[in-house]
């Protein structure tokens, strides 16, 4: 039998990926974004669906 690591399984433990504190996740005031050194404007609320209703818009209301 081998013990080269490429026949060795999948084991999460050793992967950092998958540890949920290196996900980085948004709380608070930055989940909300609208801070200056918040980088991330994704994170803005109005950032949802920024197109505005009505011909120019290209919203919902646009043929």
């Amino acid at each position: 039998m081998s013990t080269d690591d490429t026949t060795q399984g999948y084991d999460p433990a050793e992967d950092p990926d998958a540890d949920p504190a290196m996900l980085n996740p948004r709380t608070g005031g930055q989940a909300a974004g609208g801070d200056e050194a918040d980088a991330d404007t994704d994170a803005e609320p109005a950032n949802l669906n920024p197109r505005a209703d009505g011909p120019d818009g290209g919203g919902a209301g646009t043929p």
